[in-house]
């Protein structure tokens, strides 16, 4: 059973997964399986509810500290107390418009001589779904088993897939595994009533 709080469960709910007790117990006894795609990486790393990689423009925060409760921290407290109060968490600004290389299942869907505007993976039905956005320009979509991003060279870039931001990374190749892993669900019998 997902348990946290809204932004922690959101992939959970966003998959069908019941979010209450009572709900989660009766679809362990009484539900649905529903299989599902995946996303791999070469290392290893999964992608249950797609991925994008966003244009660059936006900074990407930086992890604040993690708070000690040491002398050393209480007296940090202190001094910021007395000082007033911090600015804004640092942020690392990103160059605009990612100069990327991306191909679905070898083929080249765009190259780093143009830049995107952000590239979004997803697996939907038992394909990959990628969906390139240039900086001008309709998106462009493709579907395949895999999805190679190269960034152009001396470059990187970052991606959003289920809540967590990965990288820095020169490349990335994603492999669909579909209908790899399923989620008991509940049944349509036992789902709640729309009002």
């Amino acid at each position: 059973m997902p348990v946290g709080p809204d932004d922690t469960v959101r992939l959970a709910a966003a998959l069908g997964a019941p979010l209450g007790a009572v709900t989660a117990a009766r679809a362990v006894l009484d539900g649905v399986e529903r299989r599902l795609d995946l996303l791999v990486d070469e290392d290893g790393g999964v992608v249950v509810g797609g991925l994008r990689i966003p244009d660059g423009t936006a900074a990407v925060p930086v992890a604040p500290e993690d708070p000690t409760h040491t002398v050393w921290g209480t007296a940090r407290t202190l001094v910021r107390t007395l000082v007033g109060p911090q600015p804004p968490a640092a942020r690392v600004p990103q160059m605009r418009g990612h100069r990327l290389r991306v191909e679905a299942d070898g083929r080249v869907v765009c190259d780093v001589e143009d830049p995107v505007a952000g590239v979004a993976v997803a697996a939907e039905d038992g394909v990959a779904v990628v969906e390139v956005h240039p900086r001008a320009g309709a998106p462009v979509r493709h579907t395949a088993r895999a999805v190679r991003v190269s960034a152009a060279p001396g470059a990187d870039f970052r991606y959003h897939a289920d809540g967590q931001v990965r990288g820095p990374l020169e490349t990335r190749t994603w492999t669909l595994h579909a209908a790899s892993w399923s989620l008991l669900v509940p049944s349509p019998a036992l789902a709640p009533e729309a009002s």
